[in-house]
């Protein structure tokens, strides 16, 4: 459904999150991987200043500094530095990478602004670059916005109180907290205005996504999003050794029914239907879509043969207990013809297309011999295209 992100579009709000939960979830899990180069990039950038500012250090201050500063950047700066560089390699747990970042920031900023505003800093205190780190919070380490701001501005607090510990003056104190204050002021709108303008991005985005993979009368995918999922699906299969099923499904008698109660009610069936098939195939893994015109198509993976004509029946048995009125109809209501093709791609010599043909078959065979009724086409008998065994359902 597109209403979440034309909801999130229309509504007026802050940069800080959606007020959809799922969606919320799912920008962050985007951003995240999506700046995870940039963000390495980044982070070796600040490790490299970190070693440059060391050398200038050594360069053109008193040795009894240079060695001050430079343990304090060993012992507080560069492990953080490291574990969040580490974390941009993985791809799971995804929120130890906002971790890590808060981290860096208290870590490289508190010994930092220690190095600039300490008492053995002197003249030289603009050299240590306390102010940076500001700035990498909020636009460098791949931060949320709701987390770089809070991090930004904890420093100020933090920054009171290392000066208190390190016996600064009054007036370093004063100066240096509200210039830490000013900078992240500038930073938090400047950051906010463009997180405004990616959660915009990403909305549009997502929803162009959305209408270019799904039906908007029957409200499921489209063919196009098929025939991606169904090859996604056949490699995971051919790889896993895993199962996977082919449902093609039809409108019996559709165009009778559309020639007789006009388009309007026709595509009401379509919707109808559409609906059915989102109600029985509920597992995560399960896919549903809109085939073209009166056809629809479903993947289910993991199924093994007789598992899969049952499901066919159930949708069948759905359909007829919708009780969609079809004078046209040798059963008085809207029935549907359903061709199922089950096998493990890993094991079989067919190609994707030879799949979605067996089904095909499969479908053909059900509406030759009476419609209202699911064929199976029997995998194991041949691997030859075109050649299955029909296996008639009891009942049916």
């Amino acid at each position: 459904m597109e209403t979440p992100y034309l909801k999130e579009l229309e509504c007026k709000r802050s940069a800080v999150s959606f007020e959809n939960r799922r969606l919320e979830s799912e920008y962050r899990a985007y951003t995240s991987r999506r700046s995870e180069l940039n963000v390495r990039r980044q982070l070796a950038l600040g490790a490299a200043v970190l070693v440059g500012v060391t050398g200038l250090d050594f360069a053109l201050q008193s040795h009894e500094f240079a060695l001050h500063a430079m343990w304090l950047r060993a012992l507080f700066s560069v492990p953080p530095i490291g574990f969040a560089l580490s974390l941009t390699f993985v791809r799971r747990d995804l929120w130890l990478r906002q971790v890590a970042g808060v981290l860096t920031v208290f870590g490289v900023g508190l010994a930092s602004l220690s190095i600039s505003d300490g008492p053995s800093s002197s003249e030289h205190a603009a050299l240590a670059g306390g102010f940076m780190i500001v700035v990498f919070t909020y636009f460098f380490l791949g931060l949320h916005y709701v987390f770089a701001r809070a991090a930004g501005f904890a420093l100020v607090p933090a920054y009171v109180l290392l000066g208190l510990f390190e016996g600064m003056s009054a007036t370093t104190l004063v100066y240096g907290s509200y210039n830490l204050l000013i900078v992240n002021l500038i930073c938090a709108i400047g950051a906010g205005q463009l997180e405004l303008a990616r959660r915009r991005d990403f909305l549009k985005e997502r929803l162009l996504s959305h209408r270019a993979a799904h039906d908007s009368l029957s409200e499921l995918s489209n063919r196009r999003a098929f025939d991606t999922h169904l090859a996604e699906s056949w490699q995971s299969a051919r790889k896993t050794g895993a199962s996977l099923a082919l449902f093609l499904i039809d409108i019996d008698h559709f165009k009778k029914y559309n020639d007789h109660y006009g388009h309007q009610a026709g595509d009401h069936a379509i919707q109808r239907v559409g609906r059915i098939l989102k109600e029985v195939l509920r597992r995560p893994t399960d896919f549903a879509s809109r085939y073209g015109g009166e056809e629809f198509a479903a993947i289910v993976p993991d199924i093994d043969q007789a598992s899969a004509t049952l499901l066919g029946e159930r949708i069948r048995e759905r359909v007829l207990i919708e009780n969609i009125e079809h004078v046209e109809s040798a059963a008085s209501v809207v029935t549907v013809s359903i061709g199922v093709a089950q096998l493990h791609p890993q094991l079989s010599d067919r190609s994707e297309k030879g799949f979605v043909q067996m089904a095909d078959q499969a479908l053909y065979a059900a509406k030759a011999s009476g419609r209202n009724r699911v064929v199976n086409a029997g995998a194991a008998s041949t691997d030859k295209t075109g050649v299955f065994e029909v296996i008639n359902p009891a009942g049916v």
